[in-house]
């Protein structure tokens, strides 16, 4: 009994402590950047020249893998006669907005797009891989989006897994 209880001890202090080591922020090559957090909460941005995208929600790790379920926010559209609605809001907190201030939501360039955004990744070693489709890491290597020189060899090609900033692999 004694090592029983001894075993459920280690098990809980292991894997708090692990957790607590996968606490930071992780960048790939792509400009996504995750951020967890040790309330388990996460937030994840993709930045390329003007555009933002950005989701947020809760991180639940299991064994070795991160699973993210996204939390959307809303904005709410204060109409004078008619019934408020509520719309995905453009920055992390949830505002209320008159209808004369609408159209200046819509020309904003940061979107919130949880689609944008794998909801597993894979810790192994010190970097985050994605899991493809049969749950297996996705190694490959991906060409850039701009167009670029290309070399005798190939063209260039980037590996899709997150490091930790302030790391170096």
């Amino acid at each position: 009994m004694i090592k029983v209880i001894s075993l459920l001890v280690f098990l809980c202090f292991y894997t708090t402590t692990y957790a607590q080591g996968l606490i930071g922020k992780y960048c790939d090559h792509f400009g996504t950047c995750l951020e967890l957090n040790k309330d388990s909460t996460f937030t994840f941005e993709w930045k390329f020249d003007l555009i933002q995208n950005w989701a947020m929600g809760k991180w639940k790790l299991s064994g070795k893998t991160l699973h993210f379920s996204f939390i959307d926010v809303y904005d709410t559209l204060r109409r004078g006669n008619s019934t408020d609605s509520v719309f995905l809001s453009a920055d992390k907190l949830p505002n209320s907005i008159c209808e004369s201030d609408f159209p200046q939501q819509l020309l904003s360039s940061r979107v919130q797009d949880k689609d944008r955004f794998s909801n597993r990744l894979y810790h192994l070693g010190k970097k985050l891989y994605l899991l493809n489709e049969k749950d297996r890491l996705e190694r490959r290597r991906q060409k850039q989006i701009w167009s670029q020189k290309r070399w005798p060899w190939g063209y260039k090609k980037w590996p899709t897994y997150f490091r930790k900033v302030g790391e170096t692999t």
